[in-house]
Order: structure tokens, then C-alpha cells, then sequence
């Protein structure tokens, strides 16, 4: 039977590495090498608003690289960054935000996945933003 502190070694750790003005959105059991297939959005807008959300949800964040310790966490972020970039006014930013830690954790799990889905398939952004409309209109934030 192996131990537990193994088991923990090789749990997939969230995180997003931000460099310059980008965010990317990544898994992995080894945070120093992520591999290509780890990255599951990548966004270059309201990056503050993001980090911001993540020290709010006790995210763990230093200045090139936020730590995410569950996998909950880290689909509210991936919804917040894609829905977020397609917001206009700050006030539905906020209600955004809201929103996003306000959901139970099945609808953060299918809305996230569904977009990760999306973009592993390199789908084109017109589905991506179609997807969003669905989030805003199902959500009400439209």
C-alpha cells in the first residue's frame, strides 16, 4: 500500500504563471516543467481583477505565478478570466465576481470544463464567445 505522503507528491497542482501581460491557466504534477497539453486558457486582459480574485479566494500569490490549492478555485478563476474578457462595464465585473464564488461547485465544474474542452480542441474563438453569451444569459448577467 503506498503512503499518503506519496499519493500528495503526485496530486495536479493548479496555477497561473503570468508573464508580461499575459495569464495562462495551468495543471501539472511538476509546476517548474508544465508540458504544452497543461495549459487550459490563456487571457492578456484585467489581469489585476484576476489576481485580486485570487487573494480573495486564498490563493496563494507571488509576482509571476499564483497558487491554486484545489481544483473548485481554480474553475472559478478560469470562468471569472474568460467571462471577464468579454465584460464591458466595470459593474458587471463586479456582479461577475460575485457570481463566480456565489455558484456551487458543479456549475463552476461544467462551465469550466466546457471551456477547457473548447480550447484543448483549438476550437475558434467565435465558440469560445458563444460560450460566454450562454454563461450571461444563463446567469443573468445580460
Amino acid at each position: 500500500m503506498t503512503s499518503p505522503k506519496l499519493i500528495q507528491e503526485f496530486r495536479p497542482r493548479y496555477f497561473i504563471k503570468i508573464k508580461g501581460n499575459t495569464a495562462t491557466f495551468l495543471w501539472s504534477s511538476s509546476p517548474d516543467t508544465p508540458l504544452k497539453s497543461s495549459v487550459d486558457l490563456k487571457v492578456k486582459r484585467h489581469l489585476t481583477e484576476v489576481l485580486w480574485l485570487a487573494k480573495n479566494m486564498g490563493c496563494s500569490v507571488n509576482k509571476d505565478i499564483v497558487v491554486i490549492h484545489n481544483l473548485d478555485v481554480y474553475n472559478r478563476l478560469i470562468i471569472y478570466a474568460w467571462v471577464r474578457s468579454t465584460l464591458r462595464e466595470p459593474k458587471a465585473a463586479k456582479r461577475l465576481a460575485l457570481l463566480v464564488m456565489d455558484i456551487n461547485s458543479w456549475d463552476a465544474l461544467y462551465w469550466a470544463s466546457r471551456l477547457r474542452e473548447l480550447y484543448w480542441n483549438r476550437e475558434g474563438y467565435s465558440k469560445r464567445l458563444k460560450l460566454a453569451k450562454a454563461f450571461k444569459l444563463f446567469f443573468g448577467l445580460e
